[in-house]
């Protein structure tokens, strides 16, 4: 009888304040990222994090010097592994623990049935190909002779729209007045990704549709943030979408991170210090930012429901 396994994808963040440059080297050094010919994008990716690092390690020094998605993604695992009674490792694509590492553990614990969950909801080139590129490399010398099933995108299941939901309401709490606007802000995506084919914006839409309904919302709209280098990426950006409603007579904003299902970068330092502190200069008055998914129960209710589902699915056969 095959033994399942699950191997949570993610995206990943540096550890410690001397993981910040290779975290970015690795990040930047990704073809879905930068889809130049190696020769030229390694050594681009090593300047990059090279220019960079100093300026990021102030803004994770305001967070403790570290990422905490490695922390609460490992949580996730755990809580999941209780759910289901079988090995849930975690396989990050930009840092550790990584695609090999976790496939190794899968295979200790004597895996072949295996399912890919990736903990991006929405799908993207840039996060959920990417892993799963990675992933179908790795097998063959990691966990060779497993078969896999892979959950592709879930950006409308009904336990994940609960879950964000249930963050709204505890955001509510923590702005102490009523919201006039709630503003969700998703991580951003370059133009030229999109011209390619890349789903990830009406995806996105997608879930912020079915959230709002789900929660009854009122006045709400959609912006974008994270973006880098000069190219042109999708719009609004939260950075100017704020001010605007501020002009617009908003005095109290609450801010719901999309696309991101737990804590990092983006939620504490981008969507609290960074914004927040724009938002403050607009003249809003009441700011805050719903709380990620992390171990929300509902949370883990959609993982649960995603994973049971995913084994039930029809079998590619081996990668």
């Amino acid at each position: 009888m095959a033994k399942r396994g699950v191997v949570l994808l993610q995206f990943g963040g540096p550890d410690s304040p001397e993981a910040i440059r290779p975290f970015l080297r690795d990040l930047f050094d990704d073809p879905e990222i930068l889809s130049i010919p190696t020769v030229v994008r390694k050594p681009l990716a090593w300047t990059i994090a090279k220019f960079r690092a100093p300026e990021v390690a102030k803004n994770y020094a305001r967070m403790g010097g570290a990422s905490p998605i490695g922390m609460w993604t490992e949580k996730q695992a755990a809580l999941l592994r209780e759910r289901l009674g079988m090995p849930v490792e975690v396989a990050m694509r930009t840092w550790r623990p990584n695609t090999a590492t976790a496939l190794s553990k899968l295979r200790t614990a004597g895996v072949d049935e295996l399912l890919a969950l990736p903990l991006y909801p929405q799908y993207s080139f840039t996060t959920a190909r990417s892993s799963m590129t990675v992933l179908l490399r790795e097998m063959p010398k990691h966990l060779p002779g497993a078969s896999l099933r892979a959950i592709t995108s879930w950006q409308t299941e009904p336990k994940y729209v609960e879950a964000t939901v249930e963050t709204i309401r505890k955001g509510h709490a923590k702005l102490l007045v009523p919201p006039e606007h709630v503003l969700f802000s998703a991580h951003g995506l370059p133009e030229s990704i999109v011209k390619k084919g890349d789903p990830y914006p009406g995806h996105i839409k997608e879930t912020c549709a079915a959230v709002a309904k789900a929660a009854g919302l009122g006045t709400w709209s959609l912006s974008f943030q994270s973006r880098v280098g000069p190219a042109k990426w999708i719009g609004p950006y939260t950075e100017d979408r704020i001010p605007e409603l501020a002009r617009e007579g908003v005095k109290s904003l609450l801010v719901v991170p999309m696309s991101f299902t737990c804590d990092h970068y983006e939620t504490l330092y981008e969507m609290g210090d960074l914004l927040g502190g724009v938002a403050r200069e607009a003249g809003v008055k009441h700011y805050a930012v719903a709380p990620a998914l992390n171990d929300e129960p509902l949370f883990i209710d959609a993982l649960e429901t995603l994973a049971r589902r995913g084994f039930e699915s029809i079998l590619p056969g081996r990668p």
